[in-house]
């Protein structure tokens, strides 16, 4: 599956969403209400199923869907 894919599943997991429900330009906080906690359980899931780790640092600029599967890319040890 790839990153982007496995993004999206994590996040229709713990949103109680579809994957379909959830699109790449969706603002994280305003479209899905995520909050700080939810970000960081999320961060915390895709570390857990995917093995990449987000520097929270990082997190903290991701808005968009987007930006979320960008920065899980961006970890990804190849």
């Amino acid at each position: 599956m790839a990153p982007k894919d496995k993004v999206k599943s994590i996040l229709a997991e713990k949103l109680g969403l579809e994957i379909t429900d959830i699109d790449d330009s969706n603002l994280l906080a305003e479209d899905l209400g995520v909050s700080g906690g939810i970000l960081a359980e999320t961060l915390e899931l895709i570390k857990e199923k995917t093995n990449v780790e987000v520097p929270v640092d990082e997190a903290k600029e991701v808005d968009t869907v987007a930006e979320l599967i960008q920065a899980v890319e961006e970890n990804t040890l190849e």
